[in-house]
């Protein structure tokens, strides 16, 4: 991982957007099984 600088940030970010895409998803399969 780059940067020595602040990867917990990084990490931060990178979760904050892997449970989006998540919830999105989740979302999506909820309204088209619907």
């Amino acid at each position: 991982m780059g940067g020595c600088c602040c990867p917990n940030v990084k990490l931060n970010k990178l979760n904050i957007v892997n449970k989006a895409t998540k919830y999105i998803k989740f979302l999506l399969i909820f309204i088209l099984s619907s």
